[in-house]
């Protein structure tokens, strides 16, 4: 979802809108150690611009933290399309101009499964100044590989706004800043409240109505084991030799974990299989992380029965 940037032009951006944060106003670039907060629930509507956020209260762990600040950001802003930062800042020298190209970290990650994996993950914003009159803000996921960073491609959300606030949410990713109307000129104060939600999809962010992970778009019958375990979360169908990552809610997938840990335990073997029947969306092949080692991702959205015993005709491989 990069997009192409021509120096000093005005972009398009979009206009529309758990652990939980809120992120400082990027009017002003700074660079802090990272934090994370809870903040009140986003709305779409005019606001006095002069809206401050609450400080934040809470910090995430160490080298990851650190990882966030020294990590290489996939950003259509610079000439190689990536901003390699150190401690927070990439600069470099724009061709003919006495401008500098700069990608910033945003003051406030925020932390949470983004993955499905159980591990903690982060939400950036990276204030981006190309070098002409644009100051363009985008948003990236940072998926935690073992205490790297590993981040996705950053998706533009606007030029010359104030971020408000950013949550992790079930998975998802909630953002709210001030924009201007349309058709409002680059020089008036941004006073209107926009949110979006985002999500990791196949290694990519994108947003979530475009990743059709509404209630019942995508939904599709699944009947299979379900199995857990280290560096381990997969489905398989009854009758194939596919095996599938697993994402989805923590209170839906967790049920699911205690089973096959307690069948693993019962038995004196680990990763044993539940059988299930669910109802989840194909999220298509992942690009990195261990969820690329398998067939594809499948979201779970429900569980209709979990069994310790499967079906004749649903024997476990």
């Amino acid at each position: 979802m990069l997009l192409g940037l021509a120096t000093g032009c005005q972009r398009n951006a979009p206009t529309s809108a758990n652990n939980a944060s809120d992120a400082t106003p990027e009017s002003q670039p700074q660079v802090p150690a990272p934090d994370a907060q809870t903040a009140s629930p986003s709305t779409t509507g005019p606001v006095t611009p002069d809206s401050t956020p609450t400080p934040p209260t809470s910090r995430p762990t160490g080298r990851f933290a650190e990882e966030l600040r020294n990590a290489v950001y996939p950003i259509d802003t610079t000439p190689t399309g990536k901003a390699p930062l150190k401690d927070g800042l990439y600069e470099s020298s724009v061709a003919g101009s006495s401008s500098r190209n700069t990608v910033r970290l945003g003051p406030v990650p925020v932390f949470g499964d983004l993955d499905g994996d159980n591990v903690e993950d982060a939400a950036v914003t990276l204030l981006a100044t190309p070098g002409g009159s644009g100051s363009f803000s985008y948003l990236s996921a940072v998926l935690n590989d073992d205490g790297a960073a590993r981040p996705t491609a950053a998706v533009l959300i606007g030029d010359r706004i104030t971020v408000q606030s950013m949550h992790i949410v079930d998975g998802r990713i909630e953002v709210t800043w001030l924009d201007r109307k349309p058709g409002e000129p680059m020089s008036t104060a941004p006073a209107t409240r926009v949110s979006k939600t985002f999500v990791v999809r196949g290694g990519k962010l994108v947003e979530a109505d475009d990743a059709g992970t509404g209630a019942t778009a995508g939904l599709e019958p699944l009947r299979g084991h379900y199995t857990w375990g280290a560096e381990v979360e997969t489905f398989r169908p009854c009758g194939s030799t596919q095996s599938f990552w697993v994402i989805g809610d923590k209170v839906l997938l967790q049920p699911l974990r205690d089973r096959s840990a307690a069948l693993a335990k019962t038995r004196g073997k680990p990763y044993q299989p539940v059988y299930i029947e669910a109802s989840g969306a194909s999220e298509g092949k992942a690009t990195d992380g261990f969820a690329a080692d398998y067939d594809g991702v499948y979201r779970l959205a429900a569980v209709q029965a979990a069994k310790d015993v499967s079906p004749a005709d649903c024997k476990a491989r």
